[in-house]
């Protein structure tokens, strides 16, 4: 999804629980995570990567990703991630 398209979507569906690859073109996941965080510290954002260093999984905590994910994704492993970030809200929504 462009990151143009990202933002509104994220205003109109309200979110609790925000997937993000952290290779983007353009935009990284992790300057993205620090946008969503600014605006909406409330959202939970799980970053996934196929290439996800000790260093780039620090960073994007630092920058307030929930968790970090390496691919190829477990769904077992994913669906508890996801549980334990909605556990940390009310809200119930993911996109």
């Amino acid at each position: 999804m462009a990151v143009k398209k990202l933002f509104p979507k994220i205003y109109n569906f309200n979110p609790t629980v925000v997937l993000l690859d952290i290779k983007r073109p353009r935009l990284t996941g992790d300057e993205l995570v620090k946008m969503i965080k600014a605006w909406k510290p409330e959202i939970q954002v799980i970053m996934v990567s196929a290439n996800l260093s000790p260093e780039i999984k620090e960073e994007c905590m630092q920058n307030g990703a929930f968790a970090c994910i390496s691919k190829p994704l477990n769904f077992e492993h994913l669906k508890q991630t996801i549980q334990e970030a909605l556990n940390q809200s009310d809200r119930k929504s993911v996109v």
